[in-house]
């Protein structure tokens, strides 16, 4: 199996667990993102634009044996080189990038490499209907689990943690910095929730947009705003998780996401918008954490402040949430859900 994705996506480094737990290590990745990872062959494309990348990420994969598959990381930049490669691949679809209005050629382009796929992995109800509503040829090969939490992990990150104090509220904006996650609206409803609080706001840029990263770094000029302007690699960014009160994400969409549910799992008070895929998640915030949820952008400033006002009623932890993250989203059960994916290619 080859992998086509950035290094310092963290999807990409779940994805490489599972494949290790499927006892089918990946040890090969392409890539037009400088971005270095660990795998032992790491082949990067360098290109002067994202497009011109791809395209010819996608000659180059030509020159593989014929029955080599390729696992592409996102449809939209890596499933293009896939399907141009000629050879057999699966795609990991994002919900951004088929839940969103786009132009028609850039639907012509998903619709070519979906139907180019021998399978297709979403982790949102809401992306495997879309695909259905393209063509419902596609739902057959069309598997929807999340790629869940590594317990074993989390417990480890969480004891190197436990030393840690710090008097000072912390709060953190996970996920990445760019328009799709709303950044900049963010974290100007977080400087009027927090006033002149002594409150130290990180804002990492993830798997984000560097231009739109700077940008927003230059309009906060506010020594509490601390911007991580480097890819965290996947325990430095889980520690970042564990030592926050309060974790703030806004996107235009999203999936169930494996950093909320890792936040969960450290007892976190979470402030989001209302979206359909986070319905699972909130059940589980039921015993485990807060989720306060601003039903629409003029709500965020006083839901941010209402999560400051709660960290200091020290909450009691409660367990069973933690059970329920790990039983309900274990990255066994992603195992169980692939390993046919796999044995249907083979």
């Amino acid at each position: 199996m080859i992998f086509l994705g950035n290094a310092a996506s963290f999807h990409l480094q779940t994805w490489r667990n599972i494949y290790e737990l499927c006892g089918e290590p990946v040890n090969r990745l392409y890539s037009i993102h400088p971005v270095r990872g660990d795998f032992p062959e790491e082949v990067t494309v360098a290109a002067r634009s994202k497009f011109s990348g791809y395209f010819a990420l996608g000659m180059l994969l030509r020159k593989l044996p014929s029955n080599s598959t390729i696992h592409a990381h996102g449809a939209s930049g890596y499933g293009f080189s896939a399907l141009l490669s000629g050879r057999r691949y699966i795609a990991t679809i994002y919900g951004s990038e088929i839940l969103q209005p786009q132009s028609f050629l850039y639907r012509r382009m998903m619709y070519a490499v979906l139907f180019g796929a021998s399978a297709i992995t979403v982790t949102s109800i809401a992306a495997r209907d879309k695909i259905s509503e393209l063509d419902p040829k596609l739902e057959k090969k069309t598997s929807l689990f999340h790629t869940g939490v590594d317990a074993q992990q989390l417990a480890e990150v969480e004891a190197r943690a436990a030393s840690f104090a710090d008097e000072k509220l912390r709060i953190l904006l996970i996920r990445n910095a760019a328009p799709h996650y709303r950044t900049h609206q963010v974290l100007t409803a977080i400087s009027g929730a927090i006033g002149d609080r002594d409150i130290d706001v990180f804002i990492p840029i993830g798997n984000g947009d560097r231009k739109y990263f700077d940008y927003v770094r230059s309009q906060f000029q506010d020594q509490r705003f601390i911007f991580i302007d480097r890819p965290l690699d996947r325990i430095e960014y889980l520690g970042l998780i564990s030592k926050s009160d309060i974790c703030v994400n806004f996107p235009k969409s999203d999936q169930v996401s494996a950093t909320l549910l890792e936040a969960l799992y450290f007892d976190k008070i979470i402030v989001t918008n209302r979206l359909d895929s986070y319905n699972e998640l909130i059940d589980c915030a039921k015993y485990t954490g807060d989720w306060i949820i601003a039903e629409d952008d003029t709500e965020i400033s006083n839901a941010i402040a209402s999560a400051i006002d709660r960290v200091g009623e020290g909450r009691p932890r409660c367990r069973i949430g933690r059970e329920i993250v790990v039983d309900q989203f274990s990255i066994r059960n992603a195992v169980n859900r692939f390993l046919p994916v796999l044995e249907h290619l083979k």
